[in-house]
């Protein structure tokens, strides 16, 4: 596995600090992926997650795991590498270690599968998913670059997503891990049966706020 790559723009010393902090607790070596700074944080952090695809494209690597610098790990290494180790042993294609979920349904005596998964605080993408997930993260953000990021009620997109048969549909539809429950609904995506990281509470450059979702 490739990483972790851990996202996070050169302002914020603060949340790199913690996050290395939970990196060493458990020996994890990451790898920091620089942020995009944006006008727009909803586009600077798709085109980071988008690049931290790309990067992991031109590896080798059969999967990798990507982090955001608000990670925190609420297990040990061991139960860690467990849950790693049995999805990679899976024909699952994404394990999200941090999330919000609604729908699970049982896959395995570790984890269940949804198609309605939201957080991108710590996941792990298999090569086989890593291209179509990039392409469609990519388009849209393409697609906003192009509009100045001002959508009309109807478009390519939004037409898609409201349509699909998910439970937690968001406000502003347009953010990454919203974008991904349309690969959700034919893929295989995969949450532990307990939280193995949450989203550290802190100020969200995104919000513009201090944030604590409790996932």
């Amino acid at each position: 596995m490739y990483g972790p790559l851990l996202i996070n723009l050169d302002t914020r010393t603060d949340r790199l600090a913690e996050a290395e902090k939970e990196f060493q607790k458990l020996s994890l070596n990451y790898i920091r992926i620089k942020a995009t700074t944006d006008p727009n944080p909803i586009l600077g952090c798709m085109d980071s997650h988008c690049r931290c695809l790309e990067q992991f494209l031109q590896t080798t690597y059969d999967s990798v795991m990507i982090c955001e610098d608000d990670i925190q790990f609420t297990t040990d290494k061991t139960t860690l590498n467990t849950h790693i180790t049995e999805f990679l042993n899976t024909e699952a294609d994404v394990l999200c270690l941090g999330f919000y979920a609604s729908n699970p349904t049982e896959w395995s005596s570790l984890f269940y599968r949804s198609n309605d998964i939201q957080s991108r605080v710590c996941y792990i993408v298999k090569r086989q998913i890593a291209k179509e997930l990039h392409a469609i993260w990519r388009k849209l953000y393409m697609f906003l670059i192009e509009i100045n990021n001002k959508p009309s009620q109807n478009n390519w997109y939004s037409s898609i997503y409201k349509e699909l048969p998910i439970k937690n549909k968001a406000c502003d539809i347009y953010r990454g891990d919203q974008v991904w429950k349309i690969l959700q609904q034919k893929y295989y995506f995969l949450i532990p049966k307990f939280h193995i990281a949450i989203q550290r509470p802190s100020f969200s450059d995104i919000e513009r706020c201090f944030v604590n979702y409790k996932v």
